[in-house]
């Protein structure tokens, strides 16, 4: 019975070792990334989604808020069209390496929190995608949000979007349209997981 005990104690230690070193290994991959100017890349994140979510039943509430008002409907993930939502985050996209020299890049640890960010800010206005936010969780490095401020043009109008993520949490895309008049049209379309 005793070398039972000790077996066990001796397998608990080798796996908490692993487990710090691994977590170890992985922070390290996580810093590394932006540090050596290989940009987070959204379309393969949110293809890696696509891929472990599709054809998942999830319901979610959709909430519109306009100059009209607000509408809340309860929609399922099935009928929505994702194509239209994902692009939304695709068209900002950083990743190619004609992008290396134009973003500023951070990183940012929070104890407290046990994350990660990596912050991509534009050094050009004219760049589509002006921030992009990533926050890792250390421990399981999973991606916990996606933050980005784009500036778009649609319809030959300037918009400038901030679009956030949060897996199977909350979709969010703000909307600012300039129009001609000097007016600003405001929108914000939220899907939230149930």
């Amino acid at each position: 019975m005793r070398y039972v005990s000790l077996i066990g104690f001796a397998l608990l230690l080798i796996f908490a070792q692993s487990m710090v070193s691994c977590r170890a290994d992985k922070n390290k991959i996580v810093k590394d990334t932006a540090l050596k100017g290989n940009y987070y890349s959204v379309k393969q994140f949110f293809q890696d989604q696509w891929n472990t979510f599709e054809g998942q039943p999830y319901s979610l509430y959709k909430i519109t808020e306009d100059a009209k008002g607000i509408d809340t409907q309860m929609v399922s993930a099935l009928d929505l069209n994702w194509r239209a939502i994902a692009v939304q985050f695709w068209d900002t996209d950083i990743s190619d390496s004609s992008f290396r020299s134009k973003y500023q890049v951070n990183t940012f640890q929070d104890a407290s929190m046990q994350t990660m960010t990596l912050y991509y800010e534009a050094k050009d206005e004219k760049l589509v995608t002006q921030v992009l936010q990533v926050v890792v969780d250390v421990l399981n490095k999973k991606i916990k949000s996606i933050y980005i401020t784009a500036n778009k043009t649609r319809n030959g109008l300037h918009l400038v979007q901030k679009l956030l993520y949060k897996p199977l949490k909350t979709i969010q895309i703000q909307e600012e349209i300039y129009l001609p008049s000097g007016v600003t049209q405001k929108s914000i379309t939220s899907y939230i997981f149930m």
